[in-house]
């Protein structure tokens, strides 16, 4: 009886992880708003110099491969606009990279991915490194 209680709980567990559906990386970029979190400059971590106004943007990557960068509760003037940027975004043929506004020297490379997290990284105009970190909004 024990055996039998022990198979039923495995098969159960199975048959639940069976049927959670495994989302793409459309799914997952573009499944909510992100804001971001983290940001490296050449692995310092600049993020606390990064002033709240900014902090608190909105980025959005809808499906239909439009983006928004929307003002967050702050913002540096009382009469900046809401619309910070828009454009299209799309992925490269591996999935790793975003390429904004199909301009090949507009790209950030996908470090991570996930439900909650996305981690990119992207060379700026002097060549140093800065990884960015967004989390689910």
């Amino acid at each position: 009886m024990k055996n039998l209680g022990l198979a039923l709980l495995l098969f159960s567990a199975l048959a639940f992880s069976a049927c959670q559906k495994h989302q793409t990386r459309l799914e997952l970029i573009s499944a909510h708003p992100w804001k971001i979190t983290g940001q490296l400059y050449n692995s310092t971590n600049t993020w606390p110099t990064v002033p709240s106004y900014i902090q608190d943007n909105i980025w959005t990557f809808n499906a239909n491969t439009a983006y928004t960068i929307d003002e967050g509760a702050t913002r540096a003037n009382a009469t900046d606009p809401t619309l910070i940027s828009q454009g299209v975004w799309n992925f490269d043929a591996t999935l790793r990279i975003i390429i904004f506004d199909n301009n090949p020297n507009n790209t950030q490379t996908i470090l991570d991915l996930t439900e909650d997290i996305l981690r990119v990284s992207a060379l700026d105009s002097l060549g140093a490194t800065v990884v960015t970190t967004f989390s689910k909004s």
